[in-house]
């Protein structure tokens, strides 16, 4: 088991409220025995999706999106299918999270702490329902590409700049791509030692 702990600041929109917000995550993961190769590669994955992408960016519902188009400002932005509670962003980031780890670990659980939320503590697990989760409590077809967005294994992220444009990126870009050499997997020869023989023997 490995726990990673990251903190990030975001500002919410919420409830037509504009509220400065600073996170703590706390993620439990499994590594995947058939990947080692890839740890360390993994772990950057995630930790540049939160320290990149996440910190210093707009957290908003999708039903919000248009009020950001009269800011004269550029700003990166997650938009969410429902209000950005820490329930919600403990569920989405469930998800992207195992998305991006692509099968070298698995989430089992991720813990949100906010300040706006007055250190109340929010997790996601498994045991909550999983990946699927998200997708069976926003069925609605007409946000569909918002919950799909938190699926992608890509780091993604909306640009505000005169509107809100989805941005993506691919790990290669970022130099944090899997390569079909560190996907082989690693077989290691066992050398046993020789038995000495003993002098009795000679």
């Amino acid at each position: 088991m490995i726990e990673l702990r990251e903190a990030f600041n975001t500002t919410l929109i919420l409830d037509n409220n504009l509220l400065p917000n600073n996170l703590e995550i706390i993620v439990n993961i499994t590594p995947n025995m058939k990947r080692q190769k890839l740890y360390n590669k993994g772990m950057d994955r995630l930790q540049f999706y939160i320290q990149e992408l996440l910190d210093n960016s707009f957290f908003l519902s999708s039903a919000d999106s248009t009020k950001l188009n009269s800011i004269p400002f550029k700003a990166q932005a997650h938009l969410f299918p429902d209000q950005p509670y820490d329930h919600l962003i403990a569920m989405c980031l469930y998800v992207k999270l195992n998305s991006i780890a692509e099968e070298v670990f698995y989430i089992d659980n991720v813990t949100v702490t906010s300040t706006q939320a007055r250190g109340v503590s929010h997790s996601f697990s498994r045991q909550d329902g999983g990946a699927e989760n998200l997708m069976t409590i926003f069925p609605e077809e007409d946000i569909k590409k918002y919950v799909e967005y938190w699926y992608k294994p890509m780091p993604q992220f909306f640009l505000l700049d005169n509107g809100l444009k989805l941005i993506t990126q691919s790990w290669k870009d970022v130099g944090l791509h899997y390569t079909d050499k560190e996907n082989e997997a690693e077989i290691i020869k066992l050398i046993i030692p020789k038995k000495k023989k003993d002098k009795d023997d000679e």
